[in-house]
């Protein structure tokens, strides 16, 4: 508070400096007047930036001068939102600067300027960890005091749950919670974000709830809850009550921990999903998804209405028709992730495991893998980098790992040397500018992509045949021969998207993923031609193939691809693992002349295609939904599933569901089963193979 006389009058000055702003109260008056004219400019301003470096063991602070400061104050905190003590002062006019010993690399530090004994408004913090992480990454402390930090993250959630405004926001989020107890904290988990604790084990990080339930679309509808992620962290759901989590494609959960029940859809449809190496101490499950890929979880698993998928989970799972429960899963790596320990952070590389029921952290398991430090990584910014200073840090034999934000790049992410892991925060997107592909893996041997959208961009490329990028991620260059089985690629949590941002020209590419290298490992895909959204029509969001495989022994687990214009999937190589595959037909398909594919008397194209010359396949809880609701006639599909009808095929719970106006699908595979309309079938209706099959459809 400070009192100024003037003109016989006293004025009281009174300052918030949590929210900025003033209430000046004039005695003998009962109304509120500005007197900023009356004192000294700048009286309370804080410095404009506040710059921060390393110097070997020294921080060094360096900020811009205020005009009339007298010194300065210097404050530091063991974390962002935690109370900052006063460290320092400085009593001369000139100094711009502070130097100190950084017995805490990642402190927080505040300025604040003083005019006669005065100290006015502080700067924002700065610290080497916000100057290393970037604006979008929130890093939290159990010393954080509860109000600021909870006051940050509402601000956040608020507007990043609501679909409405933010299903094709420009804006990324990591929220990183360090070791500790948050036992008093519940909050949303919205579009655009990450959630995920910073410790070795999930146990490490203690929050009440997280949870989904923004019901912006309606009638409890999550069937558009995508874009966000969960992992490494324990929910204790203090209450008892079931956690609400509504979500649907391109929202894994991993790697988690829940005290109690959950459930993954709101009431309404749900259209997910994805959980893995989780326990749940309750039942997880669903009353109303469509469809769910679970694998090495342990918990008690309920409800799904169409396809679940279950792989090499611990615990009962609720026996239904609809239902492809595997014992164990042949091979996985499972997702690397950022820890922070002894004062530092690092990245923990899962190793391989083979045959493997339950989650791999569980009752004190020793985690096989490897620790990389921080430090071997080039942190890349969106404010700050392009393909250029990433692939230069590459060359250098640098990982990668990808702040929140969106990088525009105009040429090819280039990864080319063994053993590189390329990591994403927050739902990091690459979005190609320039009618460019937006990343190449060489085939070389155990390379990890984690934890990125690929968003096709508007620049065009008149050598395409879409006029768009080519390929948004290729791993291995076409005909690429190596033996990568000892130590393969493995992609994880990528996701990729032709359509629907709000850009200045319609988005295209050819083919969203291409797979050339040998025993690639793929845990996690949604690949979606966008059904909604800007720029979305037939001949705008041009894309003719979502995935193909044309390397040997690829494994896939969950695969979510849609509305691609010919082939969803085209699977060319041989000895290929497919578990879970969820598909909904292109919505807008103008007359069936538009739609003439290579095979079933011209009608369409298939979803899932192994071509012709393989000769070993094998597919669990195929699912193929016809949803042509926006033609201008009736729109056939022949084949929902095209094979070979000799060798060694095998595709287990192959199944259509109808959810079209005005078409449908012929045949579930092969000619078999069918037909399956909106002339003879009621919307929402599943049809699998005639019971002699078994469910199982095989070659001879």
């Amino acid at each position: 508070m400070i009192i100024l006389l003037y003109k016989k009058m006293n004025i009281i000055i009174i300052k918030n400096r949590t929210n900025h702003f003033l209430k000046i109260y004039i005695a003998g008056f009962i109304f509120f007047a500005s007197v900023w004219n009356l004192l000294p400019d700048n009286l309370y301003a804080a410095p404009m930036t506040l710059n921060i470096k390393q110097q070997k063991n020294n921080v060094e602070l360096s900020w811009s001068k205020v005009d009339g400061a007298e010194g300065y104050n210097i404050y530091s905190s063991d974390s962002r939102f935690g109370a900052y003590q006063m460290i320092s002062q400085l009593h001369t006019k000139s100094p711009t600067s502070f130097s100190c010993k950084a017995d805490n690399k990642y402190a927080y530090y505040k300025i604040a300027p003083v005019t006669a004994g005065k100290e006015g408004e502080l700067s924002a913090p700065q610290s080497l960890e916000m100057e290393l992480f970037g604006d979008n990454t929130y890093i939290f402390s159990p010393n954080d005091l509860k109000e600021e930090m909870k006051q940050v993250i509402d601000t956040i959630t608020n507007e990043m749950a609501n679909g409405k405004i933010s299903q094709f926001t420009d804006k990324r989020a990591a929220f990183l919670f360090k070791q500790g107890d948050y036992g008093w904290l519940q909050f949303e988990n919205g579009f655009y974000m990450q959630v995920a604790g910073l410790g070795k084990l999930p146990t490490d990080t203690k929050i009440d709830k997280v949870y989904v339930t923004t019901d912006w679309l309606g009638n409890k509808n999550a069937t558009c809850n995508f874009w966000r992620t969960i992992e490494n962290v324990s929910l204790m759901n203090k209450d008892g009550k079931v956690l609400i989590y509504g979500i649907s494609q391109a929202a894994p959960i991993r790697r988690l921990m829940v005290q109690g029940d959950i459930n993954l859809d709101m009431g309404g449809w749900a259209s997910g999903g994805f959980l893995a190496n989780s326990v749940v101490t309750g039942i997880a499950g669903s009353t109303s998804q469509q469809q769910f890929f679970i694998r090495n979880n342990e918990t008690n698993f309920r409800g799904v209405n169409w396809n679940l998928v279950s792989l090499g989970n611990k615990g009962e799972i609720e026996k239904k028709d609809n239902r492809t429960v595997i014992e164990s899963t042949p091979l996985i790596y499972e997702k690397p992730f950022l820890f922070f320990e002894n004062g530092d952070y690092f990245v923990f590389v899962p190793g391989r495991t083979e045959n493997a029921a339950g989650a791999s952290w569980s009752n004190g398991k020793t985690e096989n893998g490897k620790v990389i430090p921080l430090s071997a990584f080039y942190v890349a910014r969106s404010d700050r980098d392009n393909a250029k200073t990433i692939n230069v840090a590459l060359a250098k034999g640098k990982h990668i790992l990808f702040t929140p934000g969106i990088y525009s790049i105009i040429e090819a992410i280039e990864v080319t040397k063994a053993n590189t892991v390329v990591l994403g925060l927050g739902l990091a997107s690459i979005h190609p500018t320039n009618g460019n592909d937006g990343m190449h893996v060489a085939d070389v041997e155990g390379v990890r992509i984690a934890g990125l959208i690929f968003d096709a961009g508007s620049g065009i490329n008149k050598n395409t045949n879409t006029g768009g990028s080519n390929i948004l991620l290729q791993v291995g260059a076409k005909g690429s021969k190596k033996d990568l089985s000892k130590n393969p690629i493995v992609l994880s949590d990528l996701f990729f998207r032709v359509g629907g941002v709000n850009t200045p020209l319609p988005c295209k590419a050819d083919i969203s993923l291409e797979i050339n290298a040998n025993s690639t490992v793929g845990d996690h895909f949604w690949i979606w031609r966008a059904d909604h959204g800007k720029q979305v029509r037939w001949d705008l969001n041009k894309a003719d193939y979502g995935l193909i495989v044309n390397g040997n022994d690829v494994t896939i687990y969950g695969l979510f691809v849609e509305h691609y214009q010919k082939y969803d999937t085209y699977w060319a190589g041989e000895n290929g693992r497919m578990y879970f595959y969820q598909n909904e037909k292109a919505y807008d398909v103008p007359m069936q002349k538009d739609w003439v594919g290579p095979d079933g008397n011209g009608n369409g194209w298939a979803a899932y295609r192994v071509a012709d010359k393989i000769k070993k396949h094998e597919a669990w809880g195929v699912g193929v939904y016809s949803v042509f609701n926006r033609t201008k006639e009736f729109i056939l599909l022949e084949n929902a599933i095209l094979t070979p009808l000799k060798g060694n095929i095998t595709v287990h719970y192959p199944f259509t569901v109808n959810l079209s106006r005005d078409g449908g699908i012929e045949h579930i595979i092969n000619g078999l089963g069918g037909p399956h309309t909106s002339k003879d079938s009621r919307t929402g209706s599943l049809k699998a193979l005639p019971e002699t099959y078994n469910n199982v459809w095989k070659s001879q």
